[in-house]
């Protein structure tokens, strides 16, 4: 279970928030939630952040639970900046893609359903959605928060999605523990099965490592899988575009330089179809059908992760 290390983000902001001689009833409340989570009892957090009320606007609400949610892994903002951050090498696309793998947590998911994974992405979606807004991105927010509480939300957001996208691309990329993919045990060399021919035409006119097309997908993939690599590998991209990242990131800041010929070559390509290029939004993904989501993977993913 996670303690005070997992709500070191959370706790910064609290600064931001704000000082007051009175704590008001939501105030109390959260307040309870967190150290319910110093002591690790996730669940209770949990129940605690769930029993109030009118809490869309409320930033402070949605940090905390969203490290509720995070209480369930075994990921930890120190732990991140203690051995992660520094993996992260954007010198090249094959760097970075092989880097994200290697992080402390990213071989805690062993399937596709595994508790480390499927919470730390709740955590990412309660982030990215605060506001309850109609769109998941800096932009929206802003429209619902103050600059600070979106800046505090968007950055823990980058934690969340970073450390999520290492736990996907270890597994779903079958990477082994230098973070190369197709290396793995699961046996495949691609995300998925391209079929689809301009997905097909993609992955055989690009450096895309071990896949070389069709019938060598992870065993598990499915296009709502695939949609939490698209939510999660753009929420890293919006968020870099959006925010200044502290000092003590590492290469962290430069990702966003790495990857943005990739997002605009996207684009180009898919045309009137390219709004999953910089989608964050899980259903409106899936929305788009198999075969757009097999081209964001040729044109994206699969050039990232070799």
């Amino acid at each position: 279970m996670n303690t005070l290390l997992n709500i070191l983000v959370l706790l910064a902001s609290i600064i931001f928030y704000g000082c007051s001689d009175v704590i008001d009833e939501d105030e109390a409340t959260i307040t309870s939630a967190l150290i319910a989570l110093t002591d690790g009892n996730c669940s209770e957090a949990i129940s605690i952040l769930e029993s109030m009320s009118d809490v869309t606007t409320n930033a402070r609400w949605h940090q905390t639970y969203a490290s509720a949610q995070a209480c369930f892994t075994s990921f930890t903002e120190i732990t991140f900046f203690d051995s992660d951050v520094d993996l992260i090498d954007s010198t090249s696309l094959t760097t970075l893609g092989r880097s994200l793998p290697q992080f402390s947590t990213s071989d805690d998911m062993t399937t596709a359903t595994d508790t480390d994974y499927v919470q730390l992405y709740g955590g990412v979606t309660t982030l990215i959605s605060a506001g309850g807004v109609s769109t998941n991105t800096f932009a929206s927010r802003a429209a619902v928060f103050d600059d600070d509480d979106n800046q505090n939300i968007t950055l823990q957001a980058l934690y969340f999605s970073i450390a999520n996208l290492g736990q996907y691309f270890r597994f779903f990329g079958n990477a082994d523990a230098t973070g190369t993919k197709g290396s793995g045990g699961s046996g495949n060399g691609c995300y998925m099965d391209y079929t689809d021919g301009a997905a097909a035409a993609a992955i055989g006119g690009a450096s895309t490592g071990s896949c070389a097309g069709a019938g060598d997908a992870h065993p598990d993939m499915t296009d709502a899988l695939a949609c939490n690599g698209v939510v999660l590998l753009n929420t890293v991209f919006n968020t870099l575009q959006n925010i200044d990242i502290p000092d003590d990131s590492g290469d962290l800041s430069e990702v966003d330089d790495t990857i943005s010929a990739l997002i605009t070559a996207c684009q180009g390509a898919l045309g009137g179809s390219n709004a999953i290029c910089t989608m964050v939004d899980q259903d409106l993904c899936e929305a788009e059908g198999n075969a757009i989501i097999q081209r964001y993977f040729a044109l994206v993913v699969e050039q990232i992760h070799l």
